[in-house]
């Protein structure tokens, strides 16, 4: 993006494959969930990127985590859950999610302006009200740091009711969800004991976002081998990588494979960065017969 100043997406088979999918649903049944599987390098991160510009573009509210396995590997702030004793929240990622949620679906904040069905308190002075905005909520968890992963908890569970009520559809798209089920963490607590991932406020809230218990929208997943850990990384398929508590919660699902770049592609994508002259044009035939 950086180099041509642009954002440019190839239209690939597997993306197209569940843009079908999506067009043929019927949501008002629970929602389906796919998973995007391959070796690495093969795309999954730029076919997720072409889904949610799909169901950006149809009006879906967009609920997007990028990389989790940043929760769980590079932990910046940890402190005890103000909601569940044992928990674990984390503030800086809370307050980040929470920003680029409302950036990523500020038209459609601003232009339904939907309003959460539940009372929240947050402390004696400071209580979400049922029936007040939702953008409101989400200023509350991004001002109030200490509040914010309970924020984001109340929010999608908002979400998931907006959504079974018909008020907008909701896309679910997480880039290496196989993080979300890993045995160990980074993190330690005060007392130095080591935090397990079912301990993180913000995979306890996420992982709910994965279950069928909610209509109208869907859930789009990749898993990844950087997502796991280094010495569980010798399969690059969903049941491997999900492992067991991954697997049992996120079937049934739709695998739809990732293949590297066939030869029409990679020619492709050598003709659009000679169009952009990042390769000589000089090379266009070298390289050609070279692939």
């Amino acid at each position: 993006m950086k180099a041509f100043n642009e954002v440019c997406l190839m239209v690939r088979k597997p993306a197209l494959e569940v843009m079908s999918y999506l067009r043929q649903t019927n949501y008002s049944f629970p929602v389906n969930r796919y998973v995007l599987y391959g070796v690495l390098g093969s795309g999954k991160t730029n076919i997720l990127a072409h889904l949610i510009h799909f169901c950006f573009k149809q009006n879906w509210m967009i609920v997007h985590v990028p990389w989790p396995s940043l929760y769980i590997r590079f932990p910046r702030e940890i402190v005890p859950s103000t909601y569940k004793e044992g928990r674990v929240d984390l503030p800086y990622y809370a307050v980040a999610w929470l920003q680029n949620f409302k950036i990523q679906n500020a038209n459609l904040l601003q232009s339904l302006q939907p309003r959460i069905k539940n009372k929240y308190t947050w402390s004696i002075r400071e209580v979400s009200e049922e029936g007040s905005l939702l953008t409101d909520m989400i200023e509350h968890g991004i001002n109030r740091v200490k509040f914010s992963s309970d924020c984001v908890g109340a929010v999608l569970k908002e979400i998931k009711l907006l959504a079974s009520d018909g008020t907008f559809r909701v896309l679910v798209a997480v880039d290496g969800v196989n993080a979300f089920f890993r045995p160990t963490t980074k993190l330690k607590r005060e007392n130095r004991s080591p935090v397990s991932s079912d301990d993180i406020s913000l995979v306890w809230n996420f992982r709910k976002m994965l279950k069928t218990d909610w209509k109208n929208g869907a859930v789009i997943t990749s898993v990844d081998t950087l997502a796991s850990p280094s010495d569980q990384r010798e399969s690059h398929l969903p049941r491997y990588l999900l492992e067991k508590q991954g697997f049992e919660l996120m079937d049934p699902f739709i695998p739809v494979c990732v293949d590297i770049y066939n030869l029409k592609e990679i020619h492709s994508c050598l003709d659009y960065y000679i169009d952009r002259r990042w390769i000589q044009e000089i090379g266009r035939a070298s390289c050609r017969e070279r692939v």
